[in-house]
């Protein structure tokens, strides 16, 4: 029914208002992160011709014309899981301008240095990082998460130990996050503490074993990140 669905708004697109149109591409654009999130990966280049049919035909832009942060966030995560480099960093910079002023500068240097990980310059990814001013609950969460990332490519492995366990701690004494979300987050900090210990003590054994786990578990943030590193573990 997905594709019926896609097939049905690309015929009928220009006859339908601006609102239904938005609703349409929401509802496509979800039914592609819950197969995501299922394990479908197929989905995932589904997902981001959502997200360029939107950007396309504007339907992202919100009621004063600027666009969601969350959107322009989403966007870019979407692009780099397929490896869209170049498309995503002329996005990043194309757009920015469409983020309001309170928002811009914060999810500009967070995308950037997303792109910048993915890249593989982690150097600048960690300057741009250390940028961000933390008065935003998720967007604080989420430069947690790439510090730890990079900390774990950078072999700061001592410094993301105690970084691990000071996550946690956060997560734990956290009031405010709902517990689904939280256990994304929870379920990163854990994989990534076992992947660091079966990492230094080289057992592959185990490492085989918590790699069949995490390609079934359906709660976990960076999954495709974990999976990679796991997979190294020799």
């Amino acid at each position: 029914y997905y594709y019926k669905v896609k097939t049905l708004v690309q015929k009928n697109k220009k006859s339908l208002n601006q609102f239904d149109l938005t609703g349409a591409y929401i509802q496509l654009s979800q039914y592609c992160l819950k197969k995501i999130s299922e394990g479908f990966t197929k989905f995932e280049k589904e997902s981001f011709e959502i997200y360029k049919e939107e950007l396309k035909e504007k339907t992202y832009r919100m009621n004063d014309g600027s666009m969601a942060p969350l959107f322009y966030k989403n966007v870019v995560k979407s692009g780099l899981i397929l490896k869209e480099l170049d498309w995503v960093k002329n996005f990043i910079y194309e757009y920015k301008g469409e983020l309001s002023k309170s928002f811009r500068d914060n999810y500009f240097h967070f995308c950037l240095a997303l792109y910048e990980f993915q890249a593989g310059n982690f150097g600048f990814s960690m300057e741009l990082n250390s940028k961000i001013k933390y008065d935003e609950l998720y967007m604080k969460v989420n430069s947690k998460l790439l510090h730890m990332q990079l900390l774990y490519e950078t072999n700061g492995h001592e410094s993301l130990i105690s970084f691990l366990e000071s996550f946690r701690h956060f997560l734990v004494n956290n009031k405010i996050i709902p517990a689904d979300r939280k256990s994304l987050f929870s379920n990163f900090q854990k994989y990534l503490s076992k992947i660091i210990i079966y990492g230094n003590n080289n057992d592959k054994t185990k490492a085989g074993l918590l790699y069949k786990d995490l390609l079934r578990e359906k709660v976990v943030i960076n999954k495709e990140w974990l999976l990679e590193k796991t997979a190294l573990i020799k």
